[in-house]
């Protein structure tokens, strides 16, 4: 059972930071954040002795960057076809649409969005920060959910403060600054900023650190209390397959397990075959190495082996060979390939999304998308999680520049390749029904097949259309 905090006693002089309820959640975030960044040494120290091959070197020689892949193609499948923010209109383009667009544009939200669901991907949360500048421009950011500390209600999952802590270093010195989103006394939606004295421990591959004294709050630009101008926090998060406060990774124990034993299985591969391809001579006793000490033969892999022989004019005796190794990798390969396809089980990803498995072949857009079923359920699964969270913020962001909305909605688009001759025959598939015979159907499915709502008017309204669809 995950421990959660429930009041703010935990950010009192003299407590453990980050709190020890927390430790679990953080380690995972700092091994999947590894793990996506090919740093297996630092999830798997034991791993060095085959991928190093016992060398004190500092890179592994061999690793493979499933974890990246994962998370990559997924964010790819979402977002690789940027969405549309879109509001409801009578007839033709609501005016605040463009206002809405304007926002996205200045604050390179799409460029945020996309680290937000590498995060819920690859962490399991999303955590986005909403802020004004003095010059009133507004600022979306992605956070860390490493620094989101989140205070609930005692017994439930409602959320009533949620604090960021951000450490950082002057000199020798560790500090902590604290932001805290929720409500004062008042009932009023507030920001409160702290700063505290950070004791860190000394201890070589420790974390472990105290909160020290409460500082005074001295930056001019930010006041230690800010009044927040709407009813609701400015931190909005976003959570994959979350049953609670806190969301799941998609790197499940389960892929590491299996990514672990796949990685050994190649890196093994790898040193055999370096061993074995390596060119052994035989041939005459004169040429081999001796010790030179007991100027007896030695023998070193790779190296030349003397061959004894009673017949002096026999070919072993005059003209050095090679011999030739069989590393005998059959059953390797066979255990690979049954890792390799658990390992797409369990992650959920199609093999048919990674290089060489339809090297020449041909698909059509049904057949792709059937096999893709399981990933494009976890990728729709992951865009509904976001999708609230991005809407939301868009929403406050539009309300604190004074321009709110209603009825945002977000078009998310297909990064799927779209084969014409299908689209065509669905097409007029469906302008054959009765219920897409009018002009609102038509103007409907001309935005299906990616036309704009003034280029699908156009086209319908065209006196030279002959009867339209009809």
């Amino acid at each position: 059972m995950v421990t959660i905090l429930t009041d703010l006693t935990w950010l009192e002089p003299g407590k453990p930071f980050p709190p020890t309820s927390e430790t679990v959640r953080l380690n995972q975030y700092v091994e999947n954040l590894a793990l996506r960044e090919g740093r297996f040494e630092a999830v798997w120290p034991d791993l060095k002795d085959y991928l190093r091959k016992g060398k004190q070197s500092k890179d592994f020689e061999f690793t493979l960057d499933y974890p990246s892949l994962i998370t990559t193609k997924t964010t790819d499948l979402i977002i690789g076809e940027p969405p549309s923010f879109c509001l409801p209109s009578e007839s033709g383009t609501n005016p605040q649409e463009s206002l809405v667009s304007d926002l996205i544009d200045q604050t390179g939200y799409l460029e945020t969005l996309d680290a937000l669901i590498a995060n819920v991907d690859s962490l399991g949360d999303g955590v986005l920060k909403l802020s004004q500048n003095l010059d009133k421009s507004i600022k979306i950011m992605n956070i860390s959910p490493a620094h989101w500390f989140p205070v609930v209600r005692r017994g439930t999952d409602e959320i009533l403060y949620h604090v960021l802590g951000f450490k950082y270093q002057e000199g020798d010195s560790s500090f902590l600054e604290v932001e805290i989103h929720g409500r004062s006394e008042s009932g009023k939606q507030v920001i409160e900023h702290r700063l505290y004295r950070l004791n860190e421990s000394k201890v070589v591959n420790t974390n472990a650190a105290t909160l020290g004294d409460r500082l005074v709050w001295d930056n001019p630009d930010v006041k230690e209390v800010e009044e927040n101008p709407l009813d609701e926090p400015l931190i909005f998060t976003c959570h994959n397959t979350s049953d609670g406060i806190y969301g799941k990774s998609s790197y499940k124990q389960s892929v590491k397990n299996i990514l672990k034993k796949l990685i050994v299985r190649y890196a093994l591969e790898n040193d055999v075959l370096d061993t074995f391809t390596r060119p052994t001579f035989f041939g005459p006793a004169k040429f081999q190495d001796l010790d030179p000490v007991t100027k007896k033969p030695v023998f070193r892999p790779g190296g030349y082996i003397g061959v004894p022989t009673g017949d002096p004019h026999s070919p072993a005796a005059v003209t050095p060979a090679a011999l030739v190794w069989d590393a005998h990798l059959g059953e390797n390969a066979e255990s690979k390939e049954s890792l390799i396809r658990r390992l797409y089980d369990m992650s959920e990803m199609s093999p048919v999304l990674f290089a060489g498995n339809l090297a020449g072949m041909a698909e059509s857009g049904t057949a792709l998308r059937l096999r893709l079923t399981n990933t494009l359920a976890k990728c729709n699964r992951i865009k509904r999680k976001v999708d609230g969270a991005s809407r939301r913020v868009i929403n406050a962001a539009m309300a604190l520049i004074g321009n709110p909305v209603d009825g945002l909605y977000i078009e998310w688009g297909s990064s799927l390749p779209r084969i014409p001759v299908e689209e065509a025959q669905r097409f007029a598939l469906l302008a054959m029904t009765p219920q897409f015979a009018g002009e609102v159907g038509g103007k409907f499915l001309l935005r299906e097949i990616g036309y704009d709502e003034d280029e699908a008017e156009s086209i319908m309204t065209d006196p030279s259309r002959d009867g339209g669809l009809i």
